[in-house]
């Protein structure tokens, strides 16, 4: 079995090296390794080549810059392997990773195969990185049909929908690239990407390990600050979901999935716009600026007044109250951490809830048989009763 290991390569010189050690360095041999350098300005290239001189198995891809989405994309289509893995350039995976996931594969054929993950971080009590610890590594053994691991994924929020962290089957994955448009996507990439995935998978196990490192805080989703044009890139991302509601309405399809598309996970897009801008653009800029790319991106004005409301009235209550960069990074830090307590204790409720429906479920069987059982022996009394005052009269 082959796998095939992506890696999109954009301006990492400085971690390179490790990313490339830890997959040339394998305990699984049979593996082709191809590096897509998406139009980097350091020295990424030359590294690259250093290490294609080496090893026989890197392949090495250069063109302009397109983006994570696009690159990958590229990466899939070219792959031979019977399995497709993603490692970011400044990423790394553990040298035992791709020797585990075959055996798994080996063993159970699922078109998805879900590794865990660990956050290398210098703040390791940091409220995201604590969620991402939790997120990512996740308890659920399997799930078939497609339509319960996009539940599962969309609505439930019980498995991540990120791409680092599968090994995904490459007739799975080029199937799923085929209906995709090629898109400069800069924020929320995975999240549109795993649901052609899902969709065109039967099968998702997980692998009970942490296999991939992955080094927080040096991509556009975690810097601290980003410009409004970096903010109206990252959302791109309205156009990719307009194309995924098209790809659900031309489709026979669930109506599962069908909520998922039309609501589930624009809501989920919608919100994410506003905490995204809240986070990270300066509180004492013009919100009108901002929602008005918001609404342009999105095009959908109900939604959008009730955005715009709470972002106007977020900016006037906080304008006055920051001033300082250290008051600024504090008050980002306590919405921070209030948005991921509260998915902490929403996710806490929800398996919650799943218990109690096992539960309830499981009851109403037991009370179903009961019944069932008590029916039957009034139809036998009742046979009984007639047979006597039939020998009786």
């Amino acid at each position: 079995m082959k796998i095939s290991v992506i890696i999109p390569i954009y301006n990492v010189s400085q971690y390179l090296q490790e990313a490339l050690d830890s997959i040339v360095e394998q305990t699984y041999h049979d593996i082709e390794i191809i590096c897509i350098n998406d139009g980097s300005t350091d020295n990424s290239l030359q590294i690259i080549e250093e290490y294609g001189k080496k090893d026989a198995r890197i392949i090495i891809v250069s063109q302009e810059n397109q983006g994570l989405y696009a690159t990958r994309q590229k990466g899939i289509k070219m792959a031979t392997g019977d399995y497709v893995v993603f490692m970011d350039g400044d990423d790394w995976f553990e040298k035992s990773a791709c020797e585990k996931i075959v055996a798994l594969a080996e063993k159970t054929h699922a078109d998805i195969i879900q590794y865990g993950l660990v956050t290398e971080a210098t703040d390791q009590d940091s409220p995201v990185v604590k969620w991402f610890n939790s997120w990512f590594n996740v308890s659920i053994d399997s799930i078939d049909g497609a339509d319960d691991m996009l539940m599962h994924c969309y609505e439930k929020k019980e498995i991540p929908w990120n791409i680092a962290t599968k090994a995904i089957k490459t007739e799975v994955a080029q199937k799923a690239v085929l209906h995709q448009e090629t898109l400069r996507i800069n924020h929320l990439e995975d999240f549109l990407a795993c649901f052609y995935l899902f969709f065109f998978s039967n099968s998702w196990v997980r692998l009970d390990s942490r296999l991939y490192h992955y080094r927080y805080g040096t991509g556009m989703s975690t810097k601290e600050e980003v410009t409004l044009d970096q903010y109206r890139g990252s959302l791109n991302y309205f156009k990719g979901l307009k194309m995924l509601q098209t790809f659900v309405s031309s489709r026979q399809v669930s109506p599962i999935i069908q909520n998922l598309a039309q609501n589930i996970i624009p809501q989920y897009m919608m919100e994410d716009a506003l905490h995204f801008a809240i986070q990270r653009l300066d509180p004492t800029e013009d919100s009108r600026i901002w929602v008005d790319a918001l609404a342009q991106a999105a095009g959908n004005a109900n939604t959008l007044h009730a955005l715009a409301s709470k972002v106007v009235c977020y900016h006037s209550e906080n304008t006055e109250l920051i001033r300082s960069k250290d008051e600024l990074v504090r008050s980002k830090n306590e919405l921070e951490s209030r948005y991921y307590a509260d998915s902490a204790r929403c996710k806490n409720e929800i398996d919650s809830l799943n218990q109690q429906l096992l539960h309830a479920q499981k009851k109403r069987k037991k009370y179903q048989k009961l019944f069932k059982f008590m029916s039957l022996i009034s139809v036998v009394l009742l046979i009984a009763l007639f047979v006597l005052i039939f020998l009786f009269k």
